[in-house]
């Protein structure tokens, strides 16, 4: 018999086996391929009602989670007004970073989103008083021609986000779609003052801090703050 001759019956095992060692490879790839996250990500811009303008990048992990960053922010918005007399300017800005994820409890882009947000928000008031104004520093009644008062209101640098929205959820389409947000950061605001009346009348820097904690008082229940942004995704 020659050394190389296998007999029929074995050679048709071996290739019985060949096959099914192809048939299983083939298979086992086929699952590899459909348990890999699909590749898409996605990119948005958007306008809202906290900070005018939005971008920011998602990216699906599977049909339930998801993760994304953006960015929000707007112009410094400033008016000039009178207050007690003095002349005044306020201003506003409100503009934050995002990191937050994901779930899809149900099929579709309905999502509910948590995370974390990083805030540059506040609120400025700057005063110069003129012959005849007048301004109350913890029950004391002062002249404030000649000098100057200014307030600021901030939110916390550092805040948790919880919301919900559509959008950004698996999908092997590609090109233009719809997002929207809504939700709300959880902090509570802080407030400081600053003036040129120290000493006048009486006023002592406990005069300034206890107004302080009074506008501090104020506000003590708006420790939630609202955002809203919808727009455009780009997936690629």
């Amino acid at each position: 018999m020659p050394p190389n001759f296998v007999p029929p019956l074995r050679a048709h095992r071996a290739h019985r086996l060949s096959v099914a060692a192809l048939a299983l490879f083939a298979s086992l790839g086929a699952q590899a391929q459909l348990q890999v996250p699909d590749p898409s990500q996605d990119v948005y811009v958007g306008l809202g009602a906290l900070s005018i303008a939005t971008i920011g990048y998602a990216r699906p992990i599977n049909s339930n989670f998801g993760l994304r960053a953006e960015y929000a922010f707007g112009p410094t918005l400033s008016r000039d007004m009178a207050v007690s007399g003095a002349d005044a300017s306020a201003s506003i800005k409100a503009n934050r970073g995002g990191l937050f994820a994901d779930w899809y409890p149900f099929s579709g882009g309905l999502r509910l989103v948590g995370g974390v947000t990083f805030n540059d928000i506040r609120l400025d008031l700057s005063a110069k008083g003129t012959n005849g104004s007048t301004i109350d520093i913890n029950g004391i009644n002062t002249s404030l021609a000649g000098e100057t008062f200014g307030a600021s209101v901030t939110f916390p640098t550092t805040t948790p986000y919880f919301g919900i929205g559509y959008g950004h959820q698996e999908s092997k389409s590609r090109g233009i779609g719809f997002y929207a947000d809504v939700g709300f950061m959880v902090g509570s605001f802080n407030s400081a003052i600053t003036t040129s009346v120290l000493g006048q009348d009486g006023i002592t820097q406990a005069d300034i801090d206890k107004e302080s904690q009074s506008i501090r008082d104020k506000i003590s229940n708006l420790n939630v703050l609202p955002s809203l942004s919808m727009g455009l995704v780009y997936r690629y």
